[in-house]
């Protein structure tokens, strides 16, 4: 230990001192910018739900700018088809929804979304597959399962008809 002590005290040491600083460094600053990066992705997610009834275009740029940030964040996508969902533009609202589903495989709203917007357009076949996908993923969703079985009628399931559906349960539930 004393002939470590020159070592660790004398001018060499200096170098691997500071050396050891900057590394530490550099993880301090890794460390923030890994917390900044999904604080500022949730910011403009936040900014895009807040503006999207008066001013859709800014909205969607906001999604863009988070989703540049998070790329792989399931979340930004899935409130970019809500508002697409609700602005009335379809094909726009399944890219996102699909985007989600690409980013995420165990969550069950993109594919039953999915599976409606198929099936409103007559694609049954195609919308059957992904009911049956968000059945399995939630297989206690009663909505899932009435999907599935007005999808072999002649009137399946509206997203409107969903999106009704799970407001009013969600204002029983928490009183909105």
């Amino acid at each position: 230990l004393h002939d470590a002590l020159p070592i660790c005290v004398g001018g060499r040491a200096r170098a691997p001192a500071i050396l050891l600083r900057c590394v530490a460094a550099l993880l301090g600053l890794g460390a923030l910018v890994a917390l900044a990066i999904p604080y500022a992705a949730a910011r403009e997610t936040q900014k895009a739900i807040a503006v999207w009834p008066n001013r859709p275009a800014f909205a969607y740029s906001e999604l863009r700018s988070a989703s540049n940030l998070l790329p792989f964040d399931p979340q930004t996508y899935l409130v970019g088809g809500a508002i697409a969902l609700d602005l009335e533009e379809p094909a726009t609202a399944r890219r996102f929804f699909a985007q989600a589903n690409s980013h995420d495989d165990q969550e069950w709203l993109a594919p039953f979304v999915i599976g409606l917007l198929d099936g409103e357009q007559g694609h049954r076949a195609q919308a059957r597959t992904q009911l049956l996908r968000a059945h399995t993923l939630n297989p206690r969703e009663s909505l899932i399962t009435q999907a599935l079985v007005r999808l072999t009628g002649r009137s399946p399931l509206t997203v409107t008809e969903a999106q009704n559906d799970l407001s009013l349960r969600s204002e029983a539930r928490f009183g909105h």
